[in-house]
């Protein structure tokens, strides 16, 4: 019930789009298959000034299913070896006129592990342009009546954005009695019937659109619990039991993390090609571990409706390590 109003009042939004696209995208390798499905939708009037006010949605589910120790170095997973299976959905609106302000939602539960989780977050940020932006000029055409008369397409402005977020999540999680799977990581106690943990969230972003051809983001996160996490880990029989797959993953790769920091690039080349580079590093907050993200998607878009993506990632740190290959497919209509 608690994420019914949301979810109407989404819904209701899609009704009035102006534009939306449905997104597929599949992640599969080192013991991981997530399948990712996510709508997007906005009230922007196809070819108005940059600068109109307009809103923005989007829902998503995601489901994954992951081998317990399937990236340990020290412990090859074992055959036999458990699964958890992760359901999250999400969902968020968002109002831009170069202020931007939103709310945002994320749920997630994995049965096996009889965890679950929610929280919401809000963000907001402002757009700076560079440069003088001219009006278009009508295209002069003998043929055409005023009434009919073509606009040319906007000139390229340069833009910076700067983006806060803040959030909070709650994990709740009813403890098994019995032994743990194969595979499993975790230590049993029976003292401990059940653990809350409360995670805090605080990012900034940014992101340069200096060049028509090249986008730049840097984005800089840190986390806080109420509760030591160590301990809330190692009555889990994977920490990948969180992984919600609509972030990158080397966050969870290995459990809580403590701070993560990510740097993206991404190339506009003719003939609507796109390349995504991604690097990042997360911190876990038990033990320090750092683990490496690095991930790389090229990008198609065919008739300016269709979308097509085929992408790497890998994930590693001194105890884990994890190597994705990524298919996406999206429509816009």
């Amino acid at each position: 019930m608690k994420n019914l109003f949301l979810f109407s009042m989404m819904m209701a939004f899609i009704q009035a789009a102006s534009a939306s696209e449905i997104q597929s995208q599949t992640n599969t390798g080192t013991g991981n298959l997530t399948e990712q499905l996510t709508y997007q939708g906005n009230s922007k009037i196809k070819n108005a000034p940059k600068d109109d006010a307009f809103w923005d949605w989007n829902l998503g589910y995601t489901y994954s299913a992951i081998t317990l120790g399937a990236t340990s170095v020290s412990t090859p997973t074992t055959p036999g070896a458990a699964v958890d299976h992760t359901s999250s959905f999400l969902g968020g609106v968002e109002y831009s006129h170069q202020w931007t302000a939103g709310l945002d939602f994320t749920t997630t539960k994995t049965p096996e592990e009889n965890i679950s989780s929610f929280g919401p977050s809000v963000h907001v940020g402002y757009t700076f342009e560079f440069g003088q932006k001219k009006k278009p000029s009508p295209k002069k055409d003998a043929t055409q009546t005023p009434a009919i008369e073509e606009t040319e397409e906007e000139p390229f402005v340069p833009t910076w954005n700067f983006t806060f977020t803040g959030g909070t999540t709650k994990y709740d999680q009813t403890l098994a009695t019995g032994a743990p799977r194969p595979g499993s990581l975790r230590k049993i106690n029976p003292g401990i019937k059940a653990q809350l943990m409360q995670q805090k969230q605080a990012e900034i972003a940014t992101t340069f659109s200096g060049w028509e051809w090249l986008d730049l983001k840097l984005a800089l996160t840190k986390y806080s619990y109420d509760h030591d996490v160590a301990t809330f880990l190692a009555n889990l029989d994977d920490p990948r039991a969180i992984q919600s797959g609509m972030a990158s993953f080397g966050s969870t790769l290995s459990g809580f993390s403590s701070s993560q920091s990510e740097f993206d690039v991404i190339f506009h080349f003719p003939l609507d090609f796109d390349l995504e580079s991604d690097l990042s590093q997360s911190t876990n907050a038990a033990d320090g571990t750092k683990t490496n993200t690095f991930k790389e998607n090229l990008y198609k878009t065919w008739a300016d409706t269709w979308k097509t993506g085929l992408g790497f990632e890998r994930d590693k740190s001194s105890t884990l390590v994890q190597n994705l290959f990524i298919a996406t497919l999206a429509y816009e209509f």
